[in-house]
């Protein structure tokens, strides 16, 4: 029995080695299909295991590593995943979908510098490839550098000026560069396509009211305000340039009630709002911080006593 069983173990042990090569890469093929269907249940670890058991039986098979790469980016193993695509990078050679993957994964651990090399890699391939400008744009802004992500940017606006991250990344660095009335020129086009977009739409009020474009600010938060009806803080603003800036004062009042009632509560935007409010409202401004219960009496007093105490 004994000597039975160890011959089993030998038998298992030469399994691989007396498998033909096609059976080999039909083993490994189906275990990359297993692992294809776990990988799109976002059942990782289930596609490591299948991956890895297809190059067990075929290590050549370019495709499993490269999944298996993608699987590991989705866990969070970035290391892991560089180390298999750069094995690949230096087995296969390059091209833009490896470029491409290896510059994500060297973004994503942070390397933010070297995902830039890859994808200025991928643009000498290909000038036009719109996946690696956007990601430069991206990359540049996100380290501040606002005139090297124009540059890339402004690249791809020039093939599609309908593409709405471009658009609004456009207008974030333009914004960034106080550059405001260029930041309309790309925020506008955005909010007509998304007009939902409250942080955007919000940005683009301010920039009116500086503008003193007082009738087109508020139309841009009525267009906020429809889309989202229990949003406090566009309530607020509604008030804010009704009361301080085109001084109408029921509409103003109705819309503070409102913002209040909803809970709106900032105090350095309270604090604008009364320095700036025309004395005439003053009173009707404070009694509704008091009937929404945005203020006890006291602590109205108290809030009102410190502001004029620094102003």
């Amino acid at each position: 029995m004994g000597k039975q069983a160890f011959g089993i173990v030998i038998v298992c042990s030469l399994f691989l080695g007396c498998l033909t090569p096609t059976i080999k890469r039909n083993l490994a093929r189906e275990y990359y299909n297993i692992g294809n269907t776990y990988f799109s249940l976002n059942k990782y670890a289930q596609a490591v295991e299948s991956y890895q058991k297809a190059l067990t039986y075929d290590p050549d098979l370019s495709e499993g590593s490269f999944n298996l790469a993608r699987v590991y980016f989705a866990l969070g193993r970035y290391d892991e995943g560089l180390e298999i695509l750069r094995k690949l990078q230096t087995d296969r050679g390059e091209n833009m979908i490896l470029l491409q993957m290896i510059a994500y994964g060297l973004a994503k651990s942070g390397r933010k510098e070297e995902a830039i090399q890859y994808y200025v890699r991928v643009l000498s391939l290909s000038e036009g490839n719109t996946h690696s400008l956007y990601n430069l744009g991206v990359l540049y802004y996100e380290m501040g550098q606002f005139d090297r992500a124009y540059t890339y940017l402004s690249r791809l606006y020039e093939i599609d000026q309908q593409d709405l991250a471009t658009l609004k990344l456009l207008g974030q660095i333009e914004a960034r560069r106080e550059r405001f009335s260029a930041a309309l020129q790309f925020f506008l086009p955005y909010l007509a396509q998304k007009p939902d977009d409250s942080e955007v739409g919000l940005t683009v009020y301010r920039i009116l009211v500086d503008q003193k474009r007082y009738g087109e600010a508020l139309k841009t938060l009525e267009s906020l305000i429809e889309k989202k009806k229990e949003d406090p803080r566009l309530w607020f603003e509604k008030a804010f340039v009704l009361l301080t800036k085109a001084e109408e004062r029921k509409a103003g009042l109705d819309a503070l009630t409102k913002g209040l009632t909803l809970g709106f509560k900032d105090t350095q935007k309270f604090r604008i709002l009364l320095a700036e409010t025309p004395l005439s409202y003053l009173e009707d401004v404070t009694s509704i911080f008091i009937r929404t219960g945005a203020f006890s009496k006291e602590e109205l007093d108290r809030f009102l006593k410190t502001f004029y105490e620094q102003n």
